[in-house]
């Protein structure tokens, strides 16, 4: 498979290129985690970007997507407090979620589907959210 962060691209699996979680999480605080993270090898750390996307994307999102071709729920069309959020880049706070994710899937095994008792990404038979 492969790697492919284009934002709203139709064959993309990752919401962040290894460059931009690289520095994203280089400029907040060191956490064992994230030093830990920062050492893996360029492989390594696609492979938990995509499994942080995989984990991030079925929540339901506000809005809807920006472009009915792009293959992941993001860029969208929201409005958040009468401010309309840009199609053509990430919130930098949706980007620090995905890659702190990234940097703890990559650094404790991957993702095999954390419970949701954990705030995991099982799916609920009873929905405990309406949208994020």
């Amino acid at each position: 498979m492969a790697f492919v962060s284009t934002l709203g691209a139709t064959d993309a699996n990752s919401y962040l290129s290894v460059a931009r979680a690289t520095t994203l999480l280089s400029e907040l605080p060191a956490s064992v985690g994230v030093s830990a993270w920062l050492t893996l090898t360029t492989t390594q750390k696609e492979q938990s970007l995509v499994a942080a996307t995989m984990s991030i994307n079925p929540l339901h999102w506000k809005g809807q997507p920006a472009a009915s071709e792009q293959s992941l729920a993001w860029p969208r069309r929201v409005a958040a407090d009468y401010y309309y959020a840009p199609e053509d880049e990430l919130p930098v706070d949706f980007e620090i979620g995905v890659a702190y994710m990234a940097a703890f899937l990559g650094t404790n095994g991957g993702h095999t589907g954390i419970s949701g008792t954990d705030g995991g990404s099982t799916r609920y038979t009873t929905r405990e959210y309406d949208e994020v």
